[in-house]
């Protein structure tokens, strides 16, 4: 069994078990889809652009898109836009005087004489695996950030509802940083012809990190007792972003 579990890796089992046993038991590559892409090269560059402010976020953005490209070579990517469509889209949203406005707002909390950005972070629960992450960014008042791009704004209960935060919290409660006091912002971006960025803080408890560690832990006896049940409602039940489609839903539909 693995030392180590990804929140991703809960996150995806709670949405379709049989879709991680596919991706992590039988090495079954899920497909990579455009909005995985955006979302990489949108993440890199708010993240470079919080941390210096003198760069301008349309250069940023045209940096981070070519560094991905030369990654990957845009390879396996199911596109729904074309490439340069998708890159029009980035230099529009970071060219948006909101979105500038915000991001230059958020200032990262220094630790060890670096800015808190992309910080590893691990969870540690008796009888499982750590539960490992990265927090995008620290603020100066040691609230936990996250950022995210989407098609259209979030509902307001949206980030209220989210496990993720409860995660990181708890990792940082295990670090004796309590100066967070269980708040958590989303700052979300939509990468719309007319883009928004909207930042949502909501407020959370010990007992919510009470229940996320429930959840991990009866997430991690489903994995360990082999518990894996396809789930066709979900929305990454499609071959489009499932690697396991045609050996689970698709044996049966295709």
């Amino acid at each position: 069994m693995s030392q180590h579990l990804s929140y991703s890796q809960i996150s995806m089992y709670l949405d379709c078990s049989r879709r991680w046993q596919g991706h992590y038991k039988q090495g079954l590559t899920n497909p990579l889809g455009e909005a995985l892409v955006f979302g990489t090269v949108a993440h890199n560059t708010m993240e470079q652009f919080v941390t210096d402010k003198s760069m301008n976020m349309q250069e940023l953005w045209d940096i981070a898109w070519e560094a991905e490209k030369d990654k990957t070579a845009f390879k396996g990517i199911v596109w729904e836009e074309t490439p340069e469509t998708v890159y029009n889209i980035g230099m529009n949203l970071f060219g948006n005087q909101e979105v500038y406005d915000i991001l230059g707002e958020i200032e990262p909390k220094t630790i060890d004489g670096e800015p808190a950005i992309e910080r590893f972070i691990e969870w540690k629960l008796e009888n499982l695996p750590t539960i490992i992450g990265y927090i995008d960014c620290i603020g100066s008042d040691g609230i936990p950030i996250d950022f995210k791009t989407a098609g259209r704004m979030w509902p307001e209960d949206k980030a209220r509802k989210e496990l993720q935060p409860l995660f990181y919290l708890a990792a940082l409660d295990q670090l004796g940083e309590h100066d967070h006091e269980y708040k958590f912002k989303h700052v979300v971006v939509t990468k719309t012809k007319n883009p928004r960025i909207v930042v949502f803080e909501s407020q959370r408890s010990a007992g919510e990190i009470e229940f996320m560690e429930m959840i991990a832990r009866r997430v991690w006896g489903g994995i360990s007792a082999g518990v894996f049940i396809p789930n066709p409602t979900s929305f990454m039940c499609s071959p489009r972003f499932c690697g396991t489609w045609f050996d689970c839903v698709g044996k049966y539909t295709g």
